[in-house]
């Protein structure tokens, strides 16, 4: 993990403050030392930062952690915001389509 994320949960840990731009590189960690209330944070951190830039990543990082409850929860509206917006679909369709090229 990059040593800023590590920084940044650690920094939860203490104070229960997250300043982190980069929910979905926190979320990984914070799911493997089941930090719940950072997991939601992240998750809930996401769901409000999805641009066509990140969507694909932020897909792949909440898919990785889904069996999470915090994640599941937000989920289905990450799907219904994704379903929303042409352009969120091709974003992540072209992503994965890379991905695999």
């Amino acid at each position: 993990f990059d040593p800023g994320v590590v920084e940044a949960v650690l920094e939860h840990a203490y104070t229960c403050a997250f300043k982190f731009d980069d929910a979905a590189a926190a979320l990984g960690l914070a799911h493997r030392y089941e930090m719940s209330s950072l997991v939601a944070l992240c998750a809930q951190q996401m769901l409000e930062g999805v641009t066509a830039e990140n969507v694909a990543k932020l897909a792949s990082t909440m898919n990785i952690c889904l069996e999470h409850e915090e994640v599941a929860k937000v989920w289905p509206e990450f799907l219904k915001i994704i379903g929303q917006d042409p352009s969120l679909i091709e974003a992540v369709t072209r992503q994965v389509k890379a991905r695999h090229a």
